[in-house]
């Protein structure tokens, strides 16, 4: 902050500047955080620079994968032209359309290509040209359904001579070949469409379970069932691979204490491929059930239960498990789900019972790990909304310099929300919401970038376009629904926490080489005063008067004055977006300081 006197009036002036973005932390006293650290950051994320923007939006990779077509028929074939009922008008939809359509006219909305759209009033018809009556081939998705399955599984896999995108939904398995979906693939089922599924991809194979059928191999075209005499009982929750071995564990003590672990032969987890003798071993003295595996570097595995962690060493060289060395970390603390956990780094990052937390190695000392105090304390008041009766359906990925945690809030049944960390700024980039990720995958294509993939609630598969043109609206959308952003700035009080001040202005810096369009409002002590909506300036705009100067893109200073509404201790900001991006950069704010006098 400074400080200038007026001797006119004898007030000092002050200000106090926010010189860029670095993150959020909802956790600390507004007033007590630095100035680039913002109370509020919702759909928003930090480039280089500290530049703030809208984070880019995610599409959906083809179709859904389970097919919730509109009530009155599966499929709409009619040449020429046909009327359809049972849209209720708000609701979202997705269209796709035959080689013989044309658009689908949606009120006075023309869709020409498949995408999603919200049922408007006014008439929904499908329109194509005449011909046979199985030539037109439109389908309309009712996204909404109570009745969508969600995503259950995803990995990528890569084999000798191709590679796949590995997605389960609705109990069965589809192959993402880069480009398009495959149908289901016959030879697994699935036994429930809501039970998580865990896919582990070892040596050429895939492996998958799903808590109740023995694990299943699949080759790319076929599976088979591991049904040795020696081979894992059914009923395994997770598979991990790891150390040229396949991990399996979670059993329900049924059949298998549930506290076992049993490992495959080197590199080669199929049939007859198992040995209980030297490979099975079970994990503490409490029967307490396995709820996450997770490899680390070295050899090591994390193996977690609710209330307890322990690191095994898995090293290939030994000849039986009974050899491998293991450690207990601790018995107060544990991951709350299989999917809740993630090597990040040289680190394992999990969901505890307060909130997000790290093993890490101790500093040079092999084979050392100790746990480090809760990651996510900056958000904690959305650890504290977690439903806890669905905290196990947490899931945690990491991709390029990002940490994702997809948590269910509130009333929520499924994930609702996305808790995002930046690793490379080790500071947290806020809260994300309008989408529901059920599962986690990194995709890396031949010839393309990698790329961050999502399952979500409603069957479908989706890519994030962090990777697509950024100057594009249709980036900064999910599934063609516009994204709404919030940014609150901490509370400013100018180091003068007890004395009154009169405001001056405010001043935001904006980037203009896209949209500016926003609403900004001041907080007088926690109460709001008449918003200001900023919108973009019309640049060259036609017809226009010769000669003139052609506009070019600059950063646009925003000011608006604070001097007519009265006094406040501290003031804070929000920033709020309904639609496309919007790139804050810096901001200063100005206030008179009321001088406090003897009588």
């Amino acid at each position: 902050m400074s400080y200038t006197l007026n001797m006119a009036v004898d007030r000092p002036w002050l200000t106090e500047r926010i010189e860029r973005v670095s993150g959020m932390d909802a956790y600390q006293r507004p007033t007590l955080l630095p100035p680039d650290i913002f109370a509020l950051m919702e759909n928003r994320l930090v480039t280089d620079n500290g530049k703030c923007k809208v984070r880019p939006g995610f599409d959906m990779l083809g179709t859904p994968l389970s097919e919730n077509l509109i009530p009155g028929g599966a499929t709409y074939n009619y040449p020429g032209f046909y009327q359809l009922g049972g849209l209720t008008i708000g609701r979202a939809y997705y269209w796709t359309k035959g080689a013989n359509e044309t658009s689908l006219v949606n009120g006075t909305e023309d869709l020409t290509a498949s995408g999603q759209f919200i049922a408007m009033a006014g008439a929904i018809a499908v329109t194509g040209p005449f011909g046979t009556f199985a030539a037109v081939t439109a389908k309309i998705y009712d996204l909404e359904a109570d009745t969508l399955p969600p995503v259950q599984a995803l990995a990528f896999h890569q084999r000798a001579g191709e590679q796949r995108l590995v997605a389960v939904c609705n109990r069965t398995l589809h192959n993402w070949n880069g480009s398009s979906w495959s149908a289901a693939i016959a030879g697994w089922t699935a036994t429930s469409s809501n039970r998580l599924v865990q896919l582990a991809p070892m040596n050429n194979k895939l492996y998958v379970v799903d808590g109740t059928q023995r694990i299943f191999e699949f080759d790319g075209s076929n599976f088979t069932a591991l049904a040795g005499g020696d081979d894992p009982q059914a009923g395994a929750t997770m598979i991990v691979s790891h150390a040229d071995r396949l991990f399996a564990a979670g059993w329900d003590g049924t059949v298998v204490a549930p506290y076992t672990i049993r490992a495959s032969d080197l590199r080669d987890a199929g049939t007859g491929k198992w040995h209980p003798i030297n490979f099975d071993f079970q994990v503490g003295s409490d029967y307490a059930p396995i709820t996450a595996l997770v490899p680390m570097l070295r050899n090591w595995l994390v193996v977690f239960k609710q209330n307890a962690i322990h690191m095994v060493n898995c090293d290939p060289l030994q000849p039986t498990a009974a050899t491998w060395l293991k450690q207990e970390l601790t018995l107060e603390l544990g991951c709350v789900g299989r999917r809740a956990a993630i090597r990040v780094g040289g680190d394992c990052w999990f969901w505890s019972q307060d909130g997000i937390r790290g093993i890490t190695s101790a500093v040079g000392t092999e084979g050392a790990f100790e746990l480090v105090a809760p990651y996510s304390q900056p958000m904690q008041p959305y650890v504290d909304r977690v439903n806890l009766a669905y905290k196990h359906l947490i899931a945690a990925h990491r991709y390029r310099d990002l940490v994702f945690f997809a948590v269910p809030l509130d009333s929520a049944t499924e994930p609702s929300h996305t808790l995002v960390f930046n690793a490379r700024l080790r500071q947290w980039m806020g809260v994300w919401s309008g989408v529901t990720p059920t599962c986690w995958a990194t995709t890396r294509f031949d010839g393309t970038a990698e790329r961050l993939v999502m399952g979500d609630t409603a069957a479908r598969v989706n890519q994030w376009k962090d990777l697509d043109d950024q100057d594009d609206t249709a980036t900064y959308t999910d599934n063609g629904a516009d994204i709404a952003s919030t940014l609150t700035t901490k509370s400013f009080n100018f180091g003068e926490p007890d004395s009154n001040k009169d405001g001056d202005f405010w001043e935001f810096l904006f980037d203009v080489s896209v949209a500016v369009n926003c609403t900004v409002t001041a907080y007088y002590d926690t109460e709001a005063v008449p918003p200001w909506t900023i919108t973009d300036e019309v640049q060259n705009g036609l017809p226009v008067d010769l000669p003139f100067d052609l506009a070019v893109a600059r950063a646009r200073r925003v000011r608006n004055n604070l001097d007519s509404l009265g006094d406040f201790r501290e003031v804070y900001f929000t920033i709020t977006t309904t639609a496309g991006n919007n790139v804050f950069l810096t901001g200063s704010v100005n206030a008179w300081l009321e001088s406090v006098r003897d009588t």
